[in-house]
Parts: structure tokens; C-alpha cells; sequence
């Protein structure tokens, strides 16, 4: 039998096929989905593709208390002494002194009457339902409420305020569920892990997973470590994982599955030898794709 590299770099392909005539019948180059150069300090891994031979608190902060300022108010003015002869001097207080000010009336400022300004209702609900068209309501229910006196200013505020929360919101939960749930780092794969896609990469640091109950391409079947020390080169690596996940490929689905599926792993780099020695098998179905795991 015969293997051949497809490419180097990164984590590699690599598809040796067992045929009568032993010899190496090729292969097509393929990327992983989403696949993109490793960041510096995060494991990427070859991807590789063999056919085996077939028959198919609170604190409380407490001042100083300071007494109220008390002015001292002069005394009431005193009915004058009568004057001889009859004559009266009208006084008003001490001379000077000027009359206590009326106390200020305070008048309530009439409550807007009407009906609620219907736009003002409306960008609240289009906030959630269409958030552009809520966003433009709430605006213009504003200046309503401001010229007419209308109820329902605070309303078409706070439509405005979500028209612009809700699709920020949304693009973040998206973004959050793909990118968490989506992919997974290559390191992280482990048996019945279900993948979207498989294509040809060098360097491979994560793949897009998704139930096994959807259709998919792969399916994680088994995980291992190869042995310590130094890098043993890419000839011995290679046969180490082909051997071992062409072996446990029937212990996970079943007698005779090394005919029906094909086979792909992903094996370490000598880049990142020093860090990770891991090999991850996954089998896949040349001609569909498949639903349901193909756990036996």
C-alpha cells in the first residue's frame, strides 16, 4: 500500500487506499468550512483522508448635624401711646421696615389631556415586529407629543430606544449562538460530534458541528493520543493514525463499516507536537450525507 501527501503545513490530508494492485489512486484536495490560519497560540491540526480497500452593601455614612439657621423676627409693633390734645401717630413697625412678602401661590400645571398619540403606541410594537419602521414612528410621535401637547412623549421615547436595542440585541445572540455552538476547536472533537462539512485544509483549527439528527458530512467515531516524545516524523504519524482509526472504526458502527464509509482524521502538526499529539478520526459517506449517527 501506498500513501501519498496531499499537502503540507498545518494539519494534512493524507488518502492511501488498499486496492488489488496496491497502488495510490489519488485524491481531491479539500478545505475545512470556515477553516482559517491558526492564531498564534491556538492548536491547529492537519486534516487527512485514507480509503481503506472494499468489497463499497451598604454602608450608611453618617455627617455632622447641623441645626436649622433661626431668624429672629422682630416683634409685633405695639398700638402707639395717644398723643395729647387727641392727635395720633400711625406707626407700622419700626421705622424702615418694610411689610412681610405674601407667600408665593403654587398652581399645578394642568395634566395633558386626550387621548395617548397613537404613533407613540405604535413604535413600541413595530420595536419588536419591524424595528426600522418603529425607530421613525417613535421619532415622529415625539415631535407630536411636543407641538400638540399629546400624551404619550415618554411612550414614543421608549419605542425609539428599543427600535435601536432590539436588532443590536439580536445580531449579538447570533453571533453568540453560532460562534459558541456552531464550531468547535479541533482539539475539542470527541465521539459522536456530527460535522456540516469537511474540505481539504492545512491548517485546521476548528469545524462546524451540528446535531447528528440534521444531515451532515461526518461524524467524530474516536479520539486518541499519539505516544510521547519527539516528533517521530510525518511518515510514522501518518501510519500510527491510519492503522488505529482504521481499527476503530468497526468497534464504533459496527462490522463492515471500514467498506461503507471513508475515512478522515485530523493529526498534529510539528509545530504544535510540543502542545498537542492528538488524532481525531471521522467517518464520512463518499456519496451522501448522512442523518442520524452511525453509532451501532
Amino acid at each position: 500500500m501506498t500513501t501519498a501527501l496531499l499537502r503540507s503545513g498545518g494539519r494534512r490530508l493524507f488518502a492511501p487506499e488498499r486496492v488489488a494492485s496496491a497502488t495510490w489512486l489519488g485524491s481531491t484536495p479539500f478545505r475545512a468550512s470556515g477553516a482559517a490560519e491558526a492564531p498564534a497560540g491556538r492548536v491547529g491540526r492537519r486534516l487527512v483522508r485514507f480509503l481503506i480497500a472494499k468489497s463499497e452593601g451598604c454602608e450608611m455614612i453618617m455627617g455632622p448635624v447641623v441645626s436649622p439657621r433661626v431668624t429672629q423676627l422682630p416683634p409685633p409693633s405695639q398700638p402707639p401711646y395717644p398723643q395729647q390734645g387727641g392727635y395720633q401717630q400711625p406707626q407700622q413697625g419700626y421705622p424702615g421696615q418694610q411689610p412681610y412678602p405674601a407667600a408665593p401661590t403654587i398652581v399645578a400645571a394642568p395634566e395633558r389631556a386626550g387621548p395617548t398619540n397613537g404613533l407613540a403606541i405604535a413604535s413600541v410594537i413595530f420595536a419588536f415586529l419591524f424595528w426600522p419602521l418603529g425607530l421613525i414612528l417613535g421619532i415622529v410621535a415625539q415631535r407630536q407629543t411636543r407641538k400638540t401637547g399629546q400624551k404619550g412623549h415618554s411612550l414614543a421615547r421608549t419605542g425609539t430606544i428599543l427600535s435601536v436595542l432590539v436588532p443590536v440585541l439580536g445580531a449579538a445572540l447570533v453571533v453568540a449562538v453560532v460562534g459558541n455552538l456552531g464550531t468547535k476547536t479541533v482539539t475539542a472533537l470527541k465521539p459522536g460530534d456530527c460535522v456540516t462539512s469537511l474540505e481539504v485544509s492545512d491548517n485546521v483549527t476548528n469545524l462546524p458541528v451540528t446535531d447528528c439528527a440534521k444531515p451532515h458530512e461526518g461524524e467524530v467515531y474516536f479520539v486518541f493520543d499519539l505516544p510521547k516524545g519527539d516528533y517521530p516524523g510525518d511518515d510514522k504519524v501518518q501510519k500510527q493514525s491510519e492503522d488505529r482509526c482504521a481499527k476503530e472504526i468497526n468497534t464504533y458502527a459496527g462490522a463492515g463499516a471500514d467498506e461503507k464509509f471513508d475515512i478522515f482524521y485530523l493529526r498534529p502538526s510539528p509545530d504544535d507536537w510540543s502542545r498537542d499529539r492528538g488524532v481525531t478520526c471521522i467517518a464520512t459517506d463518499a456519496k451522501k450525507q448522512t442523518t442520524g449517527s452511525i453509532r451501532k
